[in-house]
């Protein structure tokens, strides 16, 4: 009987100790997956602006940022390039990216803030 009472204590102990490194794992996983999308989204806009040229960034107030080019997206922000200078707008204030003229490509943002390019 304690032997029996002893291997379960251990067992407990073990699952205790373990759950916290099995769920950092699974955050990471999904935070990895994640990370992948972004860089190959990023990745896909990086080649077409270098067919394309650059673009504009339209934001939700209808303000306008002419000869732009997206630097990187990032999860809740993106980074993009104006004058040779490095700037960044947070994704929920942007309605569209056009990328070429006459917007030959167009990047929208989902619910989850995830890009989408048509």
């Amino acid at each position: 009987m304690k032997k029996i009472a002893l291997i379960l204590t251990i067992f407990a102990i073990t699952a205790i100790v373990l759950f916290p490194v099995n769920e950092a794992r699974a955050q990471k996983n999904v935070q990895d997956s994640a990370n992948t999308y972004l860089n190959d989204i990023n990745n896909k806009i990086m080649a077409l602006q270098n067919q394309l040229g650059e673009g504009r960034i339209i934001l939700k107030d209808k303000r306008i940022f002419k000869n732009t080019k997206v630097h990187k997206i990032h999860s809740y922000w993106i980074g993009y390039i104006k004058d040779g200078s490095l700037h960044d707008f947070m994704i929920e204030k942007i309605e569209r990216i056009e990328i070429g003229n006459d917007a030959q490509k167009v990047i929208v943002f989902n619910d989850k803030n995830e890009p989408i390019i048509y």
